[in-house]
């Protein structure tokens, strides 16, 4: 069962899954940072001993509506599909952004150790 994605894909709410979250809606939620995609991975124990996976992705964003404060009147509204394909929002703490990589192909990944945000206004995750 831990690993019906591998043959349907990742799949918006599935029926086997705890649901967590959606502070911005329906979707599958991706993070920059191990520890805030900890918090949202349950665990299998076993002979007393808990154990629990996390799916390491390179994810294409594309473009991306960025949401800053979560009272602006757009922090929950349906995302624009013909404008956008994906929603941003940073918490309280980022990865370092003076230390990401810009690859040839314009992929980011974030290397910086992790720093508070500055730009993050009400949004907690």
């Amino acid at each position: 069962m831990q690993y019906f994605f591998l043959c349907l894909g990742l799949l918006v709410e599935p029926l086997c899954a705890k649901g967590t979250g959606k502070q911005f809606g329906r979707g599958i939620y991706t993070a920059d940072e191990f520890g805030k995609s900890l918090a949202y991975c349950s665990g299998v124990k076993k002979n007393g001993n808990e154990s629990c996976c996390m799916l390491l992705c390179e994810v294409a964003l594309g473009n991306t509506h960025m949401v800053t404060d979560k009272t602006s009147s757009d922090y929950r509204a349906q995302l624009d599909t013909s404008k956008y394909q994906s929603r941003t929002a940073h918490g309280s703490s980022i990865p370092d952004p003076r230390y990401t990589i810009i690859r040839d192909s314009g992929v980011r990944m974030p290397l910086g150790e992790i720093i508070a945000c500055k730009n993050a206004q009400h949004l907690t995750h």
